[in-house]
This record gives structure tokens, sequence and C-alpha cells, in this order.
């Protein structure tokens, strides 16, 4: 991450906030910052994180955001992991909640 974050920020010169996205079931595993000493130099790296673990599938599906339906998407396919045939038709049921919102993606699910 803090490769990323010092790669765009040497580019545009721009602020940049980093989120990152955990996909385990570890509840106790969040972690938010990244740090590294040597020889009297350090670097403390803190970001924003987000458990899709964490997140309510019901509050995400009642609401109109886009990236809240594909983190419900993924929620869903989370738990039907070892299962191809719940994944494809969670894929294709994601593609369906977009599609009704008007919601259009670059490249294919």
């Amino acid at each position: 991450m803090f490769t990323y974050f010092y790669r765009l920020f040497d580019r545009y010169r721009k602020p940049v906030t980093v989120i990152v996205i955990h996909t385990d079931n570890q509840q106790n595993f969040c972690p938010s910052l990244y740090e590294c000493n040597c020889l009297g130099t350090g670097l403390r790296f803190c970001f924003n994180t987000y458990k899709v673990p964490d997140q309510d599938e019901q509050l995400l599906d009642a609401t109109e955001n886009a990236f809240a339906i594909i983190i419900a998407t993924t929620l869903i396919a989370l738990k039907n992991q070892k299962n191809d045939t719940a994944q494809m038709r969670e894929k294709l049921c994601l593609a369906r909640k977009l599609r009704e919102k008007n919601i259009h993606l670059r490249g294919t699910l």
C-alpha cells in the first residue's frame, strides 16, 4: 500500500488517501498501520480500513450506492467460496442490480 501511495503522490503531487479492503474472516485482524525503522530513520504510514465480513448485508442491499452493491455481492461470494454455481448466480445477480440502478462499469464481470 505504501508503494502505491508514494508513487501516486510522486507522480501527481496531489493528496492521496488509502483504503485497504479486508475480505478475510479473522475477526481481530484489521491492520491500519505500517511501520519500519532502520538506524534512526523511521516511517509510520497510517491508512483507512474497511472489513467486508463485518458489514450488514441487508443494510448494503437497501442502498443505491454501487460500492455497497459490490460489497454485498462480495459478502455473499465469501460465504459461497467453494460453490462455483452459487458464485456465478451471485455475479449475475450483481450485474442485474447494477443494470437496474443504471450503473455502468467498464469491462466484464
